[in-house]
């Protein structure tokens, strides 16, 4: 009922509209915590037991005096889950942009949705700035190499 191919639409929410526990509060609280240990990573992690499911989870969502639960439990989703291609296309470029210092011109690019051919041809122009900045950055920091030779040399 209501599942994939079912004919009705699934109502998600998002999670920003709820209150969280996390583990801290968890254990104030009294919930079951479990811990499992990760082959690359050394140490337990500690994990909290969603009470309804017996779901191990990060987190507990709840809204105002309801019981709290895991996000699956609650049919919650992340806003990212519910982006477009295009969205996330975007957010991906914002992130890569300000890692090399451009967001200032990802700022002028078009807001509108772009045909496919002019898509290609933003993404090409993109990827050669990004690939040309990263080419700076090695240059860059091959120079400081070299200069930091001549130094201690000298």
């Amino acid at each position: 009922m209501g599942s994939y191919g079912a004919g009705r639409k699934t109502k998600y929410e998002s999670i920003e509209q709820y209150h969280t526990i996390n583990i801290e509060s968890a254990r104030v609280f009294g919930y079951q915590i479990v811990y499992s240990e990760q082959k690359n990573v050394p140490g337990k992690r500690p994990w909290i037991l969603c009470p309804c499911c017996q779901r191990r989870c990060g987190l507990l969502y709840f809204r105002h005096q309801s019981f709290p639960v895991c996000r699956k439990c609650l049919h919650l989703i992340y806003p990212c889950q519910r982006e477009s291609y295009a969205e996330k296309q975007r957010t991906y470029e914002k992130y890569i942009l300000q890692q090399y210092g451009a967001f200032g011109e990802w700022l002028s690019l078009p807001k509108r949705h772009l045909s496919y051919e002019e898509a290609d041809t933003y993404y090409q122009i993109w990827e050669d700035k990004i690939s040309r900045m990263i080419a700076i950055e090695q240059e860059k920091t091959l120079l400081l190499l070299q200069m930091d030779r001549a130094l201690s040399m000298s």
